[in-house]
Parts: structure tokens; sequence; C-alpha cells
């Protein structure tokens, strides 16, 4: 996937707490480019979490910062514990 590489800040879907399904910024901390295995677009993020807003807990026991693994692109936005570009307001 091309525009794929570490550092670039991205938009992730959450997957748990009060806010599921909310968009939140994340870095991208690792890109997977073996095009077999995992699938293109497959990343490792450090999400920025909107504290006990997002956690339903004072932090939560991630902390503000969550730590994503293998997770897949969907540039529709709308699938949990996946990723997309940031949308243009």
């Amino acid at each position: 996937m091309d525009g794929v590489t570490e550092g670039r800040v991205v938009h992730y879907v959450l997957d748990r707490g009060p806010n599921r399904g909310a968009h939140r910024a994340a870095v991208i901390v690792r890109a997977w480019g073996d095009a077999v295995t995992p699938p293109p677009g497959t990343v490792n993020l450090r999400v920025f979490l909107d504290g006990c807003n997002d956690t339903g807990e004072p932090w939560g026991t991630d902390g503000p910062i969550l730590w994503v693994t293998s997770a897949h692109f969907d540039p529709s936005g709308t699938q949990e514990r996946t990723w997309h570009w940031i949308e243009r307001a």
C-alpha cells in the first residue's frame, strides 16, 4: 500500500470502552510490507486515547496510549479495530 510508513498519523476505530466505534488519532509504529502475510496495509499502532472518556476508568488498564498490533486497513472507517486515513473536513 502506498504511503503506509512508520510515523504516519492515521485514525483507529475503537473496539472497546464507552466510545466503541469512535475514531482516535494513532501513529503507525510498524508497517508490514509483505504482500502475502499479513495482508498489505497491516500495521502496528500507538493509539491516543481520550483518557477515562474512552476507557470508563481512570486511565484504564492500558494508560492513555493503547498498543494495537496487526490492525488492518478499512477505507470505510466503520469496522472496529481497523485503521484508515484521516478524513478531510
